[in-house]
Order: C-alpha cells, then structure tokens, then sequence
C-alpha cells in the first residue's frame, strides 16, 4: 500500500524563456516565500559539487527517506497478510488498493497547489503524520482482535490522503537541498535505496509477520515514520549558517541580483490549472510525460499477465520469480550507474529509451524464448530505464520553474494514478480476448507509435530552444 516513490519529473532552476503569468504583486508574493525557503536550503559554494553526502541537509534527508523505502518495502506483503486474515471472501486486497487510490487520485492535484505555496518540509511531515495515523488504526484492530477489512478500508483512505499530498512535496525538495551539480548523483542515490527497499521489504515483512503478528510488521512501518518525522524536523532547523544564503546581492552559489530576479519573472502563481499551462513551454516534459501513459500501462499490464503467462506457457511459476529477480537486479544496477552517466541530450535517450527498449521487452516476452534470453532481456531494460528515469529527473529539475515545480509533480502523478489501476483492470479480460502474446505486441506497437509522434512534436521545438538556450549562455560569457 506504501509508495513514497519519486515522480520522473521534478524542477528547480529557471530556463532562458520564462514563463510570466499573473501581476508583479503576486510575483513578489511568491519570489519571497519561495526564495525565502530556497535560502534555508541550498548548500555553500565549498560543497557545490562531488558527493551529495558532503551535505549536512542531504544526508538527513536521505537518511529519513532510506528509513521511509524500507517502510515502503514491508507493507505490500503486510497488508496482504491482513487482507487475508479477515477476509476469506478475496475482496480485501481490491478494498485497500481501490481506497488507496482512490484518495490519493482526487487530492494529488491539490497536494501539489499546497507543496507549491507553503513550505515543502512542513508538507512533508503533516503527511507523514496522516499517514502514521493511518498505520496506527489498524495496529490497534489487530492487537484488540478487533480487525476487520473496514479498519483496512480506512487506513488506506487515509494513507493516501497523506500520500497525495507527500509526493508533490517531496518531488519539489530536493533541488532545494542540492546544488545542480550533485542532482543527479543524488536522484542516484535516493533510487537505489528506494529499490534496495522494495527488494528486502517483502523478505522482511515474512519475517516480522511470523515472529509477531501483523501488529508487529505494522509497528515497524511506523517506527519508519517516526524516524523520518525526526530528519525532516531537524532539516528544518538547520543553523543557517551551515547553508546557502541567496540574497539579491551575489550569493555563494555564483547567482547575482539579475539572475534571481529573473527567478522572480518566472514564478508561476498558485492554482493547478497554471501547471498545466506552463507545461506546453517545456516540450521535453510534457511530451515525455504523455509517453509514459502507456508505458505504465504496459507495466502493469506484465505485472498481472507475467504470473499467468510462466504458469501456463513458459515452465511454472518459477520462471516469473527468475524475471522478477532479472528486472529488481537490473533496476539496483541502473540506479548505481546512473549516478556516473553523462549525456548532453537526456530527453533524446528518454525518448529512445520508452520507445524502443520497452516494446521490446513486450515482443521478446511476447515470443515466449528461453528463460535466459528473457532474463537478459528484462534486466537490460530495468537497467536502461532506470538511468533514463534518473536522467529525466535531473533535466526536469533544472528546467521546470520552482514555483511549478510540485503541480507538474502531481500531473505525472495523476497522469499514474489512472494508466495504472486501468492496466490492472483491463489486462486480463484484453488478454483472454486477443490472446496473450497478441496483446503484449499490440501494447508494443502503441508505444514504438506514441514514441514516434513525440518524436515529430517535440523536436523541432526543442532544437529551437536549445539554440536560444545556447545564444543566451555566449551572450552572457561575452558580457562577462
């Protein structure tokens, strides 16, 4: 039921063709909060580049999130545990997931309003709170003899008001805790542990579960919050001497008066719909956003066939536990190594990425070959994906304006909220009708096509802007 996972598109720095939306009053309104929070966060000039972990403010931060992935971890078997304890009907586990999204789909446009306006790390633990309460509703149940699928119900209501509203906030955090140098090792480091989480936490979850109870498994989980609470408290009152100061003179991180002013133009006001707007003038994320609809789909769609299909055409259910394993080995090695990639053109390797490697996982799969030529394969695309995903992340984040920032967030979250659940629901029944290996190529063949139109809408735009972006940077060394 937890997921705390990092959305692919964040933001941060301002581009050269700010977007301008709204009065000057409201510009300075939301330049000062915004900077205000910026200031508190951003890192000094001695530590701007090289290890993330050379900052006080990251290494808390990542400390409480490693602490929350493996909470991440336990809880899926958890609550498939309980759903089974009190339920014998088969409905328990639809109850929790469908409450779970269910929430968190209508809050997470305003959850990212909300992360934008007000400051993120109050968001975050708020959320956090919610969601600590959501756990402790069912501990209670169980520890009384009293569980019953409506506790389950409810805690998963609750935990995804709490999500809605943690996601938006945290996928805006991070740029302010990191200088753009150490963006990508750090989005590397925060996928490889959210991996390593939800590789052991099912392990785990079997081992507390059977020592003590689901109460046990659920304690733990939150204990998980607690700690997490904590780093994010004392994120927050930080001595500001140990971070960066932006004023409107030059600031340690080389930014002048001209330049967070022109921060300032870009600030984008409060509302969800203004997210929205700004998204046609950044190409590469609102086209590649729109490409991982049915990519998503097609992930859950091989998470519920997978299963099905080992079992009846490929040997046992033991062929799918080996994929499994392939596609969990090559997401921990793709989060390593993303962390040391260098590419020039993120948004072109996204884009061949999602459109070539993945409907070919489908097809390969699709063909039903031998288990180590499927093994390689998913382990390839877990690896290619992974980096790209964490490639994308960086891009986003020193593209997107950070006053938009947590709206695009719950976009692409809402944009997940639908294509997943959709998957889940119509995979089967498509399946029994076209035939499984038809409808994994038909899923194929929707992608390589979704990736080819992007292609044709997207760059010539974004060789325009990548030009302009270039005319801007020798300007600005020539007046230096």
């Amino acid at each position: 039921m937890r997921n705390n996972r990092r959305s692919r598109f964040h933001g941060g720095l301002r581009p050269n063709d700010p977007t301008k939306f709204g009065c000057n009053a409201c510009h300075r309104h939301a330049y000062s909060h915004f900077n205000a929070e910026k200031d508190y966060f951003l890192t000094s000039q001695s530590v701007r580049s090289g290890s993330p972990f050379r900052l006080s403010s990251f290494r808390l931060y990542y400390l409480g999130q490693s602490i929350s992935f493996l909470g991440d971890g336990i809880v899926p078997m958890t609550f498939a545990f309980a759903a089974l304890a009190v339920s014998d009907s088969g409905w328990g586990m639809p109850i929790v997931l469908l409450s779970l999204w269910g929430t968190r789909m209508l809050l997470i446009a305003p959850g990212g309003n909300v992360s934008d306006k007000y400051n993120r790390v109050t968001v975050m633990i708020a959320a956090d709170l919610v969601r600590l309460l959501a756990q402790i509703i069912p501990v209670f149940a169980f520890i009384t003899n009293t569980a019953t699928l409506w506790h389950l119900g409810i805690s998963a209501a609750l935990y995804g008001v709490g999500t809605a509203f943690y996601i938006p906030a945290s996928i805006g955090l991070l740029p302010r805790i990191v200088p753009k140098e150490s963006l990508q090792k750090a989005n590397s480091w925060i996928e490889l542990t959210l991996n390593t989480g939800l590789l052991a936490g099912p392990a785990l979850a079997t081992v507390l579960v059977s020592l003590g109870g689901i109460q046990t498994a659920l304690l733990f989980d939150i204990a998980t919050f607690l700690i997490s609470i904590a780093c994010l408290s004392v994120l927050f009152r930080l001595p500001k001497g140990q971070l960066l100061t932006n004023g409107l003179e030059e600031s340690d991180d080389g930014r002048t008066a001209e330049s967070v002013n022109d921060e300032k133009e870009n600030e984008i006001p409060p509302g969800f719909l203004n997210g929205l707007r700004l998204l046609p003038r950044y190409p590469g994320v609102l086209w590649l956003m729109l490409l991982s609809c049915p990519v998503q789909f097609s992930i859950a769609s091989i998470s519920v066939l997978g299963p099905i299909i080992a079992r009846d055409s490929l040997g046992g259910i033991a062929f799918w536990a080996g994929l499994a394993t392939a596609l969990a080995a090559g997401g921990l090695a793709g989060s390593f190594l993303a962390g040391w990639v260098k590419v020039k053109k993120p948004v072109l390797l996204v884009l061949v990425v999602l459109t070539i490697c993945q409907p070919i996982q489908l097809v390969l799969f699709g063909l039903g070959l031998n288990i180590i030529v499927l093994a390689v394969s998913f382990a390839a695309t877990a690896i290619l994906v992974t980096i790209a995903g964490i490639l994308f992340d960086t891009y986003v984040q020193i593209t997107v304006p950070d006053s938009a920032l947590s709206r695009v967030g719950s976009i692409e979250q809402t944009l997940m909220s639908v294509m997943i659940p959709i998957g889940f629901a119509v995979s089967l029944p498509m399946a029994q009708w076209l035939g499984s290996s038809q409808y994994l190529y038909s899923l194929a063949a929707i992608i390589a096509i979704c990736g080819l139109i992007a292609a044709i809408f997207l760059f010539p735009r974004q060789s325009r802007i990548d030009e302009s972006q270039t005319r801007m940077t020798q300007r600005t060394g020539s007046n230096k």
